[in-house]
């Protein structure tokens, strides 16, 4: 079995090459960080399945953003999977598709914002150009949702009463503030990077930012003092 990652001149530019795992000449390149992956699919799906059981109309933003979700794990799975040379778009926009919704969706829970689901698959194409063809804005753009999206939901926790809904945005916080640091402790170079061990923590930030991104769904989805059904109006 050929470890790529051990070839310095090809490490530095292969896909995948900052996530600390050694990356093998197999159909998953970097099997951890790739089978950890299937955590966004797997809370992208039951989101999608609680929309479906609501209805296509009040079900739409589970609908919407477990579909992100979903999309999320799969491309993470291509990125460090087969790794084909489309595999930094299939990672990257999905990822700032849901920060996006969650940013929009903030401001819905705000202000009862009711051009949600509209707006945002307006977004999507302009997002979908942008990273295609100035794949360098990519962080930038990324950094800029999660900003506002972070900014929105203060704003939102600042503005709820105590109750469930409040108890699961400090579980969601919670898991981002871990999951940030498994991110960056299991970066390429870290002391705390062992290329070959099965225990990745970039694995570990897939599987903790994964349960945030679900339970921020189910504290967003489930509040019970919005009523209007989101995007639904023209």
């Amino acid at each position: 079995m050929k470890l790529l990652a051990k070839a310095p001149d090809v490490a530095q530019f292969a896909i995948g090459a900052t996530d600390c795992e050694a990356i093998h000449d197999d159909l998953f390149a970097q099997p951890v960080n790739a089978y950890t992956s299937f955590g966004y699919v797997a809370v992208g799906l039951t989101l999608v399945g609680r929309g479906l059981k609501k209805g296509r109309h009040e079900g739409s933003p589970e609908l919407l953003y477990g579909s992100t979700l979903v999309a999320i794990g799969f491309g993470s799975v291509i990125f460090h999977g087969p790794q084909p040379a489309s595999s930094q778009f299939v990672h990257d926009v999905p990822i700032a598709a849901a920060l996006l919704y969650i940013f929009l969706y903030n401001l819905n829970r705000l202000n009862d914002f009711k051009q949600v689901n509209r707006l945002f698959g307006l977004g999507l194409i302009p997002l979908a150009v942008a990273f295609a063809v100035a794949p360098t804005l990519t962080q930038i753009v990324a950094a800029s949702l999660a900003g506002a999206a972070i900014v929105t939901e203060v704003l939102v926790y600042r503005s709820s009463g105590p109750g469930r809904v409040r108890n699961l945005d400090k579980i969601v916080a919670g898991l981002l503030i871990l999951a940030g640091a498994g991110y960056i402790l299991g970066r390429t170079g870290s002391t705390l990077c062992d290329p070959d061990s099965l225990w990745q923590l970039h694995g570990v930030w897939h599987l903790l930012s994964a349960a945030a991104f679900m339970l921020w769904g189910l504290a967003a989805f489930d509040e019970t003092k919005k009523s209007t059904v989101v995007g639904s109006h023209p």
